[in-house]
């Protein structure tokens, strides 16, 4: 990834490169698996007033990160039920 060094990096990017990685040793079922556990965590601790996650300089990153995962869930959601219907009801 080439970007300056004061450039805060692109979380999409960065946390697409970690679920890939995840899939590629893993496959896609543990991938979700963690994708799911991780934004949990990390939503428990932006809300934890005393998790640094909640501090100003980290809870934008932990959110947008955040972002990144539940997009991620969504297109493979999205991938895989090509009819359309609904998952989980």
């Amino acid at each position: 990834m080439n970007r300056p060094l004061d450039a805060p990096p692109d979380r999409i990017a960065v946390e697409r490169e970690r679920i890939d990685l995840l899939v590629q040793r893993d496959g896609i079922a543990a991938a979700m698996q963690w994708v799911e556990r991780t934004m949990r965590i990390y939503r428990r601790a932006v809300l934890n007033r005393h998790h640094y996650a909640s501090r100003d300089e980290y809870r934008r990153r932990f959110i947008r990160s955040y972002c990144a995962f539940k997009a991620w869930l969504a297109s493979v959601a999205s991938s895989s039920n090509p009819a359309g219907s609904s998952i989980g009801e």
